[in-house]
């Protein structure tokens, strides 16, 4: 392990990376947007290590957790977290791959999957991370959210890179009667995400469904919520932490305008939401 970790600023919470030297050089290189090296006084330890899939640290079935006195443990296939939250420490252990089985951007998923645990926790309060995918219009924070497949990767893909946020993943926060959107560190395919000045308020949530026409049809909240729920992120299954998350997610759709996006493949759908927040 590198004994000068990376530290990650999301929202007014650090976390600080310590990886293998050989994985050290690609995430910062990465990293090299915001990684601080400055000390700060209560950042998470995340610890990230490579070990063989034969250490029986693996799961075979998919998203298992347990709870112990004083651990938070999250297992998959690829993937296991022990986090620590009286010690502010996570060890995160990833299943070793072949290099044809490897992707090329494993290194910053695997980084990914343990600042989303972290993050998650940290901000439990007040936030939710939902899969979707995140834009900044005219100053006005919009997600794009629905079933596997409907597009949320290619609706941002329609946007200017400077006003695309997040690709797969957002942090949707309400705070003081206000609802403001937040990327999560690493994109989807690997990439740091863009991270506005100030927090955009979120204006719109869309809920995305191609078509052969371009329409956006107002929704009850109701039907809204649902697919939120649906596409929670990695939510810690404890009884408290599920009634806050709950009491976030019906903030943010109560004080969100919410839409059903009917969309075809040539990005004429994009002039249509820009219109509802020209200035």
């Amino acid at each position: 392990m590198s004994a000068k970790p990376l530290l990650i600023k999301v929202r007014n919470s650090f976390y600080a990376l310590h990886l293998e030297e050989s994985d050290r050089d690609l995430v910062c290189e990465r990293l090299n947007s915001f990684a601080e090296d400055e000390a700060k006084p209560d950042y998470i330890n995340i610890f990230i290590k490579t070990v063989s899939a034969s250490s029986g640290l693996f799961s075979e079935a998919d998203n298992e957790w347990e709870f112990k006195r004083d651990k938070i443990i999250f297992s998959s296939y690829f993937t296991r977290l022990v986090f620590n939250p009286n010690k502010r420490e996570m060890r995160g252990f990833f299943r070793d791959q072949s290099q044809e089985e490897r992707p090329l951007n494993s290194v910053m998923q695997a980084v990914n999957a343990a600042l989303r645990l972290a993050i998650e926790y940290d901000n439990r309060e007040d936030s939710i991370i939902v899969h979707s995918s995140g834009a900044v219009v005219n100053g006005a924070g919009v997600v794009f959210t629905g079933d596997s497949g409907a597009g949320k990767s290619t609706i941002a893909k329609m946007f200017s890179p400077e006003e695309v946020i997040s690709d797969e993943a957002t942090m949707l926060c309400a705070e003081n009667e206000r609802v403001t959107i937040e990327p999560m560190p690493i994109r989807h395919d690997g990439k740091i995400a863009r991270f506005p000045p100030n927090s955009p308020p979120l204006k719109a949530i869309f809920i995305l469904k191609q078509s052969s026409k371009n329409k956006i049809l107002p929704i009850k909240k109701s039907a809204a919520v649902n697919f939120l729920l649906s596409g929670l992120v990695q939510s810690i299954p404890l009884p408290e932490h599920t009634r806050r998350i709950s009491e976030t997610l019906l903030a943010v759709v109560g004080q969100t305008d919410c839409f059903e996006l009917q969309f075809t493949l040539d990005g004429g759908i994009i002039p249509l939401i820009k219109n509802m927040f020209s200035k």
